[in-house]
């Protein structure tokens, strides 16, 4: 079991600002082959966005929503499949802020 704690950003697409809607991903993945290393979701604790630690609360509202995918990635330099997990998230631009009447 391991805790990650780091600093993610995200390209953004513009299409439809400032009423925009951002999809959030985060995909971990080890360094070994599948068949030495499986990642798994922790079905025992539930998946949370602690929304306290979120950096830009004053334009961005974060759901707290978080939905996982496990699958594998075939890595063309080393030819080696790899296990690995995606985290997926949302926030929704607080389009007041950049709409005036």
């Amino acid at each position: 079991i391991r805790k990650i704690r780091g600093l993610f950003y995200e390209r953004l697409e513009l299409n439809n600002f400032p009423i925009d809607l951002q999809e959030l991903n985060i995909t971990l993945s080890s360094n070994r082959p599948n068949c030495q290393v499986i990642i798994v979701e922790n079905r025992i604790k539930e998946n949370y966005v602690n929304l306290n630690r979120f950096y830009d609360q004053q334009q961005w509202k974060l759901f707290d929503f978080c939905q996982t995918k496990t699958g594998e990635k075939f890595d063309e330099f080393k030819k080696i499949t790899r296990s690995e997990i995606k985290f997926t998230s949302f926030v929704i631009r607080k389009h007041q802020f950049f709409i005036y009447k």
